[in-house]
């Protein structure tokens, strides 16, 4: 089409390296000091977790519509972002009855440091690149829900490294979630399974090597 032979054409993927990350009690606790009401938590209590920017893109009003379905499991959700959406999310928050359950902690630095808070992760694209702070969940062992769309399909591979649905599906986001939370051994081999691919085909050097290769065939 562009007149470029298929031949001289490398797929090099996106590449993570290890950073650091509080773990669980230290995470959970730095993020509550950023929510004004006091929340009362014990160990039944579920963490969902998204980082995105608050955009049509993320699919985040989907998100809420199936918070509202879990109302009667002990769920919160916590999303890291800003956006031109924040205000607008928001309304649809209490015009759902849900603003308890869903917080809006803004920007956090180094964000995917925070992600051992969360006992679920979840991307609703309605539309998405690949979805890097997928990789960042993987390298955290968070078990992962997300919109089947654009490049997240090259991470999660259907019930062997995370939950996919069809975007725009509040139904079928609430079903993933619940099924995450009910069957837990089922969740911890999707996350281990998801952390060995982010290692063997995510890696920082993986992807320094192969483009410095393709620099190297041009000279």
């Amino acid at each position: 089409m562009f007149g470029i032979a298929a031949s001289k054409l490398s797929v090099i993927k996106n590449g993570i390296g290890s950073e650091k990350k509080y773990g669980q009690e230290e995470a959970r606790t730095l993020i509550l000091k950023k929510i004004d009401q006091e929340l009362k938590f014990d160990k039944s209590t579920i963490w969902l977790g998204s980082i995105a920017e608050l955009t049509k893109n993320k699919g985040l009003e989907f998100g809420l519509e199936a918070i509202r379905q879990l109302a009667n499991q002990n769920l919160y959700w916590f999303i890291v972002g800003e956006g031109d959406l924040e205000e607008k999310l928001k309304i649809q928050t209490r015009e759902l009855q849900i603003e308890e359950r869903v917080h809006f902690l803004g920007y956090l630095e180094n964000a995917s440091a925070y992600l051992k808070a969360f006992d679920v992760y979840l991307l609703p694209s309605i539309t998405e690149s690949l979805g890097y702070t997928l990789l960042e969940a993987g390298l955290a062992k968070i078990p992962v829900v997300a919109s089947s769309v654009g490049g997240i399909p090259e991470i999660i591979d259907n019930k062997k490294t995370g939950l996919l649905v069809e975007p725009k599906n509040p139904e079928a986001l609430a079903n993933a979630i619940t099924y995450i939370l009910e069957n837990r051994e089922v969740a911890k081999e999707l996350e281990e399974r998801l952390y060995q691919k982010v290692l063997t085909e995510f890696t920082l050097s993986s992807m320094l090597e192969k483009t410095l290769t393709c620099y190297i065939k041009t000279l």
